[in-house]
């Protein structure tokens, strides 16, 4: 999945694709029809927003994840004689060419050692699963967001031990007559979230990221 999302830039459309992708994906968990499609750890990670480990990208890439753990169980001592020749930097290849990158300032002159190893094992993770698709991964929230988001809309601040089916209702969104400056409002008592036509998904990507902050989306909004 990572490297099908991070080649899929080559097409002018590919972000339209996946919007489209996961509108359909999501009608079928809302009309419960079972579709086999298979997401890695690496993949739901990233929608969360969580850091990813080594561990995670296992499945992912086993080949890297296999290089990462040799490197991560070597020998102390040949580590700090400079044995592996590494530094902080990864050669990236795109369409027949390569460029160096650099983790940081100066990386290039800083060696990999017993002290440094781990963190640059993890910028290597990072640096391999997170750009390479992060234009892909359109919209997502973070835990806390989406927390603040469930409470705005309902007034509930975490949800029952069964997920959403332990609510007293289905969650319900309209649309209201507003200008799209506004901000969506809630009737938590409804369960219903509504929005003003906004003209653009980015304009209400940023609505939402407006109300889901602390200090709005648990004191404001809500009628």
């Amino acid at each position: 999945m990572h490297f099908v999302l991070a080649a899929s830039k080559v097409d002018s459309l590919h972000l339209e694709y996946f919007v489209f992708s996961g509108r359909m994906i999501t009608l079928a968990l809302l009309h419960r029809i079972q579709i086999s499609i298979a997401f890695d750890r690496v993949f739901f990670l990233q929608l969360a927003r969580e850091d990813i480990s080594v561990e995670d990208i296992r499945d992912a890439d086993p080949y890297l994840y296999n290089s990462f753990k040799k490197i991560l169980e070597m020998d102390m001592k040949m580590e700090d004689e400079d044995t592996l020749g590494l530094t902080f930097v990864c050669e990236d290849e795109e369409s027949g060419s390569r460029k160096v990158v650099e983790f940081f300032p100066n990386g290039k002159n800083m060696l990999v050692n017993s002290e440094n190893k781990d963190n640059y094992v993890n910028l290597l993770v990072k640096h391999c699963f997170v750009p390479p698709i992060a234009h892909q991964i359109v919209g997502s929230m973070s835990a806390e967001q989406r927390n603040v988001l469930i409470f705005f809309w309902n007034s509930i601040k975490s949800l029952p031990v069964e997920g959403f089916g332990g609510l007293d209702s289905k969650l319900h969104i309209y649309r209201t007559s507003d200008f799209h400056n506004c901000l969506p409002s809630s009737s938590t008592c409804f369960y219903r979230l509504s929005f003003p036509p906004y003209p653009f998904m980015d304009v209400m990507q940023n609505r939402l990221n407006i109300i889901t902050q602390n200090y709005v989306g648990c004191n404001f909004g809500a009628e």
